[in-house]
């Protein structure tokens, strides 16, 4: 047919997706990606659409695979090894093959009654692949298939004096294989919730001032992958292409490392929510101190609530410690209530607070100067994140 006339195979579609993933492959260049924001930032110019704020969040999308176990995982690879396998190399190997070929792995494993029949042959399965990983395997050492199993039986296994053991649930890693046909699907648990396959992690435009809003950057990894990371890596990109200067997120964002790149680049992040237990409303926190930085963003002196001013210095092993004249800190009715957290030590009088880097820039970042001001950039970013969250909703459902 013409241009522009009747509907294209499918087939074209998943020819057209598989030479991108082998260019990706090949060359280590992410196409679609590059076409995306390439067009997005024409569009941003053209549109005059404003991009200093951006708010950002993640959701899980499921990978199409078998949800299958660690035995019918492993079963499964035996399995793999046996199709490409010659009648020489089937005949060699016939009694490590043998018990796990008759069927498929799920039937195998659907017939085992009980957990310790299960753990038997566990342990059986990974000896067997124990031995036909060590084989020299000439015809099929190169195959797909091969390097996908062998994976398999390093994350499950530990071998002493080639002799397989199995590895416990609890060390197995979260970016353990789920699926042969799917490598690089992760295993995410949140709650009493637990899903394989990817996290995808979009970040859009919310500038109040703009007519409209686009998406600026598309963000897919492993589920393991943390949030933190997804912001981390796309910083420098965002920072460059648009000039962010606000990032709207949740607290799962935080971490040291982007505290430290988010002061590099200018950037000051809004979190709606942070982590860890809310603050104790009967004790200061660190929010109630005043901190005075030097020219280098480190903390050089801490004014207490009782008005007292004392200089910081940098620890011997970490964190930032401020003492307090004993004799003002005894008589404090602060420090009489409870309310003040700074302590005597043992073998030093002075009463100590110690900070942290990572607690210094997150009061920065989530205590603005005034509790109006707090409330006012919480509620704004709440509602970001709420868009962010329709639209991570919306666009991956369609």
């Amino acid at each position: 047919s013409r241009p522009g006339e009747g509907e294209f195979e499918l087939r074209t579609l998943y020819n057209f997706r598989q030479q991108l993933s082998r260019y990706r492959l090949t060359h280590g260049v992410n196409l679609p990606e590059q076409a995306f924001e390439a067009i997005t930032d024409r569009q941003r110019v053209a549109l005059q659409v404003r991009s200093g704020m951006q708010r950002m969040d993640s959701t899980q999308i499921a990978s199409n695979i078998l949800d299958a176990g660690r035995l019918q995982l492993l079963v499964e690879g035996v399995q793999r090894l046996h199709r490409p396998a010659g009648e020489a190399e089937r005949a060699e190997w016939a009694e490590h093959f043998a018990p796990y070929v008759k069927d498929t792995a799920g039937h195998f494993v659907y017939r085992l009654k009980g957990q310790a029949a299960t753990q038997a042959h566990l342990q059986a399965v990974g000896q067997a692949l124990s031995v036909l990983l060590q084989a020299p395997a000439p015809t099929h050492a190169a195959e797909v298939a091969f390097r996908v199993v062998q994976r398999l039986f390093t994350e499950n296994f530990h071998v002493h004096e080639r002799q397989a053991r199995a590895k416990e649930n609890h060390e197995l890693s979260s970016g353990s294989l789920q699926s042969p046909d799917d490598p690089e699907a992760g295993y995410h648990t949140k709650g009493t919730a637990h899903s394989k396959g990817y996290v995808v992690n979009l970040t859009e435009t919310c500038d109040p001032q703009n007519a409209l809003q686009l998406i600026t950057k598309v963000q897919v990894a492993p589920n393991n992958t943390t949030d933190a990371q997804l912001l981390n890596e796309a910083l420098p990109n965002l920072k460059e292409r648009t000039a962010l200067d606000t990032p709207v997120t949740d607290g799962a964002y935080a971490s040291a490392q982007n505290d430290a790149d988010l002061h590099r680049h200018n950037v000051q992040l809004i979190q709606t929510g942070l982590r860890g237990a809310p603050p104790d409303p009967t004790r200061f926190s660190l929010a109630d101190f005043e901190i005075r930085q030097d020219e280098q963003g480190q903390p050089c002196a801490l004014t207490c609530p009782g008005g007292q001013t004392v200089p910081v210095t940098r620890g011997r092993s970490s964190g930032f410690p401020a003492r307090f004249a004993p004799e003002t800190c005894a008589a404090c009715p602060f420090q009489q209530s409870g309310q003040c957290r700074a302590r005597p030590q043992q073998r030093d009088p002075r009463y100590v607070l110690t900070l942290s880097m990572h607690a210094k820039v997150v009061r920065e970042g989530a205590a603005p100067s005034t509790a109006a001001s707090f409330r006012s950039a919480s509620a704004q970013g709440a509602a970001d994140r709420f868009c962010v969250q329709t639209t991570v909703s919306v666009r991956w459902q369609m």
